[in-house]
Order: structure tokens, then sequence, then C-alpha cells
């Protein structure tokens, strides 16, 4: 390999051996300060790079046919029709009970005049068959709040000072416990349920 280069025509260069002092220099910056660097943070590059995006809103529920909205209100209305039958049933019940009669028909306003202007919501048990018959209980729990609003008003134009009034407010307190027993001990727990589930599906469906 010598032969193949001449020095004289400055093809050769001659390198020595470096000092001490000339090796200290070449490592002292590798090694004290290029290393000591802490390496650049792959998961924070990363996290820069990404770009913070908007969540997607969920998918639109895919529309029922005609035909297919059909057979779930006549599903629905089988349900309802069965929810009706036994709130006739109970109500019935309740108004032939004899305990219950002030309760059966709405207050007669000749008798005591200043009924409407204390209560703003008059309920009995005729007007609740009425509601039963025009299909406005999708849920037993609808009707215990009418059955409720009897007890309510009762006790709101009834105070406790006389007699006849005490006795109201006992008969209306025994209606609404008997009504609420009856719903909770003979009613289909899987009934009321799935009225339940028809009453959130047609909110939901306007």
């Amino acid at each position: 390999i010598q032969e193949l280069f001449i020095e004289d025509y400055g093809e050769v260069f001659d390198i020595g051996l470096p000092t001490k002092e000339e090796r200290r220099n070449f490592f002292e910056d590798l090694i004290l300060n290029q290393a000591a660097k802490p390496p650049v943070s792959k998961k924070k590059a990363a996290w820069q790079a990404l770009e913070v995006l908007p969540v997607a809103p969920p998918p639109e529920p895919r529309k029922l046919t005609q035909e297919e909205m059909q057979r779930i209100e006549e599903h629905e209305e089988d349900s309802l029709r069965e929810l009706r039958i036994f709130l006739r049933d109970v109500t019935h019940r309740l108004a032939t009970d004899r305990r219950f009669k002030p309760f059966t028909k709405p207050v007669n306003l000749d008798e005591v005049p200043d009924y409407i202007t204390v209560i703003k919501q008059p309920m009995d048990l005729s007007t609740i068959l009425s509601k039963i018959d025009l299909h406005q209980y999708i849920t037993a729990g609808d009707f215990l709040k009418d059955i409720d609003l009897i007890c309510s008003n009762a006790l709101e134009y009834n105070p406790d000072r006389e007699p006849g009034d005490r006795l109201i407010r006992h008969k209306a307190c025994a209606l609404r416990d008997v009504a609420f027993a009856i719903v909770k001990e003979e009613m289909d727990e899987d009934l009321e349920q799935l009225c339940e589930e028809i009453k959130e599906s047609r909110k939901k469906r306007g």
C-alpha cells in the first residue's frame, strides 16, 4: 500500500499520536457535556404532535319504518290495555267502599262555594275513571298521583279542628293507603316496568 502513494507529491499525510492533553480535550466535551444532556422525550414530542380533536357526536338512531312503528304502538297498546283494566278494577273497589263515599264524585260547589278558591286542582274517583277511559294514565304511578291528590286536597280543605273535618281526613288517608297497598300487592311488576318503558319511549319519540 505504501508504494501506491508518493510522499513527495503530498499524497502521504503523517498523523502522529495525540498527546494526553489532546485526548483529554477531545473526550471532555463528549463525556462531560454531550453525554450529560437528557435525551429528548419521545412521549413529550408525540404529545405535542397530536392534535386535540373534538369528541364525535353519537350516531343518530335508525329511523323506524311505518310498519315497525305500527307494530311497536300495537304492542304498547296491548300493555296499556292491561293497565287500564287493572286501574278500573282498583278504582271500582275504592268507589264501592262506603268509607270512601265522600271522594266518589266532585265536591258540590253549591254546598261549599269556597272550595274552588282553596283547592286549585280538584280530584275524585269518578274523574279518575274518566281519565282511565281517555287513556291519560300510562303508568300506575300516574294513577297513584291522582289518588294522592284526593287525599292532599281533603287534608288541605278540612283542618284538624272539628270532628267532621277529622273524619274526612281519616277517610282520605285510608283511601290513599288502601289504593297504594292494592297496587303494590296486586299489580304485576313486569307490567309496571313495561309501562314505565313505554312512557319513556313515547317521551323520546315526542
